[in-house]
C-alpha cells in the first residue's frame, strides 16, 4: 500500500480566492503573510502583492517598498521583494532602489542583491531611470564592480525603445470610395 504524501499548496488558502480577483480582494490578510519567516509563505503573498501593484493599487506598492526597507539584513527576501517591485513603475520606487545601491555595501553577501535591485532598474521605463543611472554611474564612491553593472543596465536601456516610440501612429482612416456604379 502506497502512503500517500499530503500536497503542498502553492499558496496559503486564505490567498487562493485573492488570486483569481486582485483588483478587489482584500490587503489585510495578504499583508500579514509577507511577515512570514517563511519564504514560500511570504513568496506566495508578495506575489499577489505585485500583481494588486500590477492593477494600479498603491496601497499594494507602498506596502511592497516599505516591507522592504524593513526587513533588516535579510537578503534572500529582499531579493524576492526588489524582484516584485518591477511592477511598482513610479518615481519613488526608483529613488528608493538608487538609494539602496548608494547604502548597501558590495560584499560577497550583497551582491545577488544589489544585482536584482539593478536588474529591477534596468526593467523600468527608460524615461524613468535613464539620467538617474547615468548620475549612479558617475559616483565614484560606488565601487567599479557596481558602477560596471550600472553601465551595463544602461546600455540595456538604451537597446530598448521608449514607450513613446513602441506606440503605433494613429493615422486617419482613408475613405473609401463607392465601386458600384450610380
Amino acid at each position: 500500500m502506497k502512503s500517500r504524501r499530503p500536497t503542498r499548496r502553492l499558496f496559503p488558502e486564505v490567498l487562493e480566492t485573492a488570486f483569481h480577483d486582485p483588483e478587489n480582494c482584500p490587503i489585510d490578510p495578504v499583508v500579514k503573510l509577507t511577515l512570514s519567516d517563511d519564504p514560500q509563505t511570504y513568496g506566495a503573498a508578495l506575489r499577489l502583492l505585485r500583481n494588486m501593484a500590477e492593477f494600479k493599487r498603491d496601497e499594494a506598492a507602498v506596502f511592497l517598498i516599505g516591507l522592504l526597507m524593513t526587513c533588516g539584513d535579510d537578503w534572500e527576501k529582499r531579493i524576492t521583494i526588489v524582484g516584485y517591485l518591477h511592477a511598482v513603475e513610479t518615481e519613488a520606487c526608483v529613488d528608493v532602489l538608487l538609494g539602496e545601491v548608494r547604502r548597501v555595501k558590495s560584499t560577497n553577501q550583497t551582491r545577488p542583491y544589489l544585482l536584482e535591485v539593478i536588474r529591477t532598474l534596468s526593467g523600468m521605463p527608460p524615461e524613468l531611470v535613464r539620467s538617474k543611472l547615468q548620475a549612479l554611474a558617475e559616483d565614484e564612491s560606488l565601487t567599479p564592480w557596481v558602477r560596471t553593472r550600472i553601465e551595463a543596465a544602461m546600455d540595456d536601456l538604451s537597446e530598448r525603445p521608449s514607450l513613446d516610440r513602441c506606440r503605433p501612429t494613429v493615422r486617419p482612416a482613408k475613405r473609401r470610395q463607392s465601386s458600384s456604379p450610380q
